[in-house]
């Protein structure tokens, strides 16, 4: 049961982060801060903690999912294998329920390691230029 609690909150905090970065990247506040950057950077001028923290927000938030989803895989094995139950009074789930979980999960995954790296290489080459 600690573990369900702890995996959910790290599950809504990377959801809220990848979503913080999408609402921004929608708004195009991402292009507002380059050129804020520029104007910062004439002026001598450091970028704050928490601007800093917005910036990766999107990369890091999607590192931490795929740790966590790559960390729960044995989990998932687990219950595959040994005919688990959802809670106490739960029926065995049906092995086409596994097959689904674990195609969704590679899926999800690949998705999450793909958007990983490819915000790091963007925010990482735009901190050289």
């Amino acid at each position: 049961e600690f573990h369900v609690a702890w995996t959910g909150a790290v599950e809504l905090l990377g959801g809220c982060g990848l979503l913080l970065g999408a609402v921004r990247s929608i708004l195009e506040l991402d292009e507002k801060e380059e050129k804020k950057e520029i104007d910062a950077q004439q002026q001598q001028q450091e970028d704050s903690f928490v601007d800093f923290l917005i910036k990766w927000i999107t990369p890091t938030s999607s590192m931490i999912l795929f740790t966590l989803t790559l960390a729960v895989t044995p989990d998932n094995i687990y219950m595959y294998t040994h005919g688990a139950t959802m809670g106490t009074d739960g029926l065995p789930l049906d092995v086409s329920f596994h097959y689904i979980r674990f195609i969704v999960q590679i899926i999800f995954l690949s998705l999450l390691w793909r958007l990983s790296l490819d915000s790091f290489f963007f925010k990482w080459g735009d901190e050289l230029d």
